[in-house]
């Protein structure tokens, strides 16, 4: 399921990046949200890279950020939106295999949205980087990401309570101007994206 879930993010990925080249960072990790304290944090490793040279090391790599929940929008029925901003210090550190210092920045934008009784959602963020060796290709970038197999379902409850899943996604530059997909296409895809994983895992069910 893992890899079927993984497959559909490349290709959400691939539909949603424009022809040019742009840099990008790819990661697979988990997830984790400590209602305590508000904190999401990713825990992730980097999985390939494009457009970026000489490419980074990748076994021993990390990519790991985290936030502090401001709220959610629960404007509509069918979706819920958690609100995130910036922790103390930086958001975001990625570095490569040798521990060099790829990337640093922190997050303008996150946001966190699914549709309500689902598990499965999207990530989407907006990071201005700060500082490491690919600084100036990644300048203002985008952030993109598949969230699954969270241990809750969304609501406008869901961050009462703890919950960790797994993510996987992409980390865009923005060196050249490339138009990111608006908000409702975004929905779109993600209503796909999660009616297909359901779909799957019913089927999966009763094939048991």
């Amino acid at each position: 399921m893992k890899n079927l879930i993984k497959g559909l993010g490349l290709a959400l990925a691939m539909m949603v990046s424009s022809a040019h080249a742009v840099p990008t960072l790819l990661f697979d990790g988990y997830i984790d949200y400590d209602a305590s304290s508000g904190l999401l944090s990713v825990d992730s490793v980097l999985t390939a890279t494009a457009d970026i040279t000489p490419a980074p090391v990748l076994l021993g790599s990390s990519l790991n950020f985290s936030l502090l929940y401001d709220g959610v929008d629960t404007a509509s029925s069918l979706f819920t939106v958690g609100l995130f901003g910036s922790s103390t210090g930086t958001d975001l550190a990625v570095l490569d295999g040798a521990s060099n210092i790829l990337l640093t920045g922190n997050f303008d934008s996150f946001k966190m949205l699914g549709g309500n009784g689902f598990s499965s959602g999207l990530i989407v963020g907006t990071l201005s980087a700060n500082g490491g060796d690919l600084q100036t290709a990644f300048g203002l970038g985008n952030l993109l990401a598949l969230e699954f197999n969270l241990t809750t379902t969304f609501s406008a409850t869901m961050f009462d309570s703890s919950f960790s899943g797994g993510i996987d996604g992409r980390i865009k530059g923005e060196t050249v101007n490339v138009p990111e997909p608006a908000m409702p296409a975004l929905l779109a895809l993600g209503v796909l994206f999660i009616g297909f994983a359901h779909r799957a895992g019913i089927r999966r069910q009763l094939d048991l």
